[in-house]
């Protein structure tokens, strides 16, 4: 059973508005916890990383021709254009190689091949060598470029346009790279084909880059060589953030403020609800006005407006902005508020029930 008004020291009361305060933090603690705790529990714990790993290939020819050629005692070499009357066949060399930061295990298997278009949409392939497979994250393959087959094609795509003579054909040279294997523990399957572009004439296979028939004019390495970088996802890659802490963290932490939050709005917030629905009231009404009331030791001497609830006689310091006095007197618990020489006053019997058997009949009164 909760205590009378009459039992409550001031201390107590000042006590209670205190423990009025810490409740309403409890609640907003309690409410901002929630709504942490639930936003950090629709978020992924891990944040997808990705893996990087870079192909890189080059591509060089050679051929050997008479020491009386245009290219001299060393022959043909990367860069230079291809003279279809001095050179009948070129050996194409590729090199390639895969990298990355983890550990690999890798296979699949590569050709070189040579791609002839006539411009129009129609493109045939001649294969330098047979599809070969390798293992490891590189290799060396070389196949033969036969001009005499290139030369065939283009002759087949002048006869089907109706040309007299051979005009001139993009001619694209690249490896067909298929691979399978592991990046650390996730699998890869993967392909690398970047072409090389020649032009083909009547006369001269040449890379695009020089201009044909000049072969002291080499086009510059790097022209022959490819690169491509490509990525895994890993999905534990890293851990997600959220506040600057790791989401699983937020989750926990929120959770756990949330739950101290609420004991305590329980612990708190109980002998205050005990309070606001107490039958004393004097209690309920110290509960809820407790902060604007002001205790006295005396009424002054005036005309009284007895008024019927402390509902209106808040209504009454409202409107005239005025504090509402209060003096607890022997068995009974008078609250007034001063206007202009009139003391409206509302006062019942103290003790339990109070609020039903001992207010005082409304009525005009000098004390």
């Amino acid at each position: 059973m909760p205590r009378s008004s009459a039992d409550r020291p001031a201390g107590a009361r000042s006590g209670r508005r205190y423990g009025l305060d810490v409740v309403i933090v409890c609640l907003l603690v309690a409410v901002a916890a929630a709504v942490a705790a639930g936003f950090a529990w629709t978020r992924p714990t891990t944040a997808a990383g990705s893996l990087p790993y870079r192909q890189v290939g080059q591509l060089s020819y050679a051929a050997p021709a008479r020491s009386d050629s245009v290219y001299g005692p060393a022959g043909l070499s990367t860069g230079q254009p291809i003279y279809t009357d001095i050179v009948g066949a070129v050996r194409v060399t590729y090199d390639y190689r895969f990298s990355t930061s983890v550990a690999t295990h890798l296979s699949g298997t590569e050709q070189l091949v040579a791609n002839l278009s006539n411009g129009q949409g129609i493109t045939r392939t001649v294969p330098l060598q047979p599809p070969t497979p390798f293992l490891g994250d590189h290799f060396s393959t070389t196949g033969t470029l036969r001009l005499a087959a290139l030369e065939a094609v283009a002759k087949s795509f002048a006869s089907a346009t109706g040309d007299a003579g051979v005009g001139s054909y993009a001619v694209d040279i690249a490896p067909h790279v298929a691979i399978n294997g592991d990046l650390g523990s996730l699998p890869l399957k993967t392909t690398f084909n970047p072409s090389t572009p020649f032009l083909l004439t009547a006369t001269t296979l040449s890379p695009t880059s020089i201009s044909q028939g000049t072969a002291s004019a080499p086009a510059p390495l790097h022209q022959f060589r490819s690169a491509s970088i490509g990525s895994l996802l890993r999905p534990e890659a890293r851990s997600n953030r959220l506040l600057g802490l790791p989401v699983r963290t937020v989750r926990f932490g929120a959770l756990a403020i949330f739950v101290v939050a609420a004991i305590a709005l329980v612990l708190l917030g109980r002998p205050i609800l005990e309070d606001v629905t107490s039958d004393d009231e004097r209690v309920r009404v110290e509960s809820r006005y407790g902060t604007s009331l002001v205790q006295i030791q005396a009424l002054p001497s005036l005309p009284v407006v007895e008024l019927g609830s402390f509902t209106g006689l808040s209504q009454v310091a409202r409107k005239l902005e005025c504090p509402i006095l209060h003096l607890q007197g022997a068995g009974e618990v008078s609250y007034a508020v001063v206007d202009n020489g009139t003391l409206y006053r509302y006062r019942f019997t103290s003790g339990h029930g109070a609020s039903q058997n001992g207010r005082v009949p409304v009525h005009a009164s000098q004390q």
